[in-house]
């Protein structure tokens, strides 16, 4: 297990429900706005649910006994590494993850971990049919509709769209992206995503 170097955690951790972000332009940029919503599909998030459902990993955090303590949610980058929150994986606790094609894995490596960033990299046995999410290097804009997916009360795949809410605020010294969504336990680490489904 190795820290994340800092170039590489803060776009990822941006992208997840529970971690931190980038800062958003401002709303100021009114023709960048304008711009950008004209492009966008009025049925953008019917078709970026089924992919990110195609990424869509639940995290379960166990006891030593095999009982359930907390459920997440991650997202494959690339077959074999799932990304998913640093809170959702606990200290050194077993983990199920429960993979797109309905298989269950234990992780076989924590690849990478930043707790202050709160993200963290697994890796599990390759082979699995997956398709993993790519990563957007736009800024994001105050007002953008994203999408995330989530895995609230056990009901994995639960898809629910927002907005960024506002500008990049700084928390214990970490820059945070506010969203307007709906977000409930067991959502943590779940993927967020622009209307091309790029994380």
């Amino acid at each position: 297990m190795r820290p994340f170097p800092s170039i590489f955690s803060l776009p990822i951790a941006a992208a997840l429900l529970g971690g931190l972000g980038a800062p958003a332009s401002s709303l100021g940029e009114e023709s960048l706005v304008e711009e950008f919503y004209a492009s966008v599909p009025a049925d953008w998030s019917e078709t970026v649910a089924p992919a990110v459902a195609d990424s869509f990993v639940t995290v379960l955090q166990l006891d030593f006994d095999g009982e359930l303590l907390a459920t997440g949610s991650g997202a494959i980058l690339d077959d074999g590494l799932v990304v998913t929150c640093f809170h959702t994986i606990g200290e050194g606790r077993p983990l199920e993850l429960h993979l797109p094609d309905g298989s269950v894995v234990a992780p076989t490596e924590i690849v990478s971990f930043d707790p202050i960033s709160d993200i963290a990299i697994l890796r599990y046995a390759e082979g699995a049919a997956a398709s993993g999410l790519s990563l957007s290097l736009d800024s994001p804009l105050m007002g953008q509709p994203v999408a995330a997916m989530g895995n609230p009360g056990g009901d994995p795949g639960f898809f629910v769209t927002g907005v960024i809410a506002g500008e990049s605020i700084t928390v214990a010294g970490q820059e945070v992206l506010p969203l307007s969504m709906a977000i409930e336990r067991g959502n943590s680490g779940g993927p967020v995503v622009d209307v091309t489904g790029k994380l």
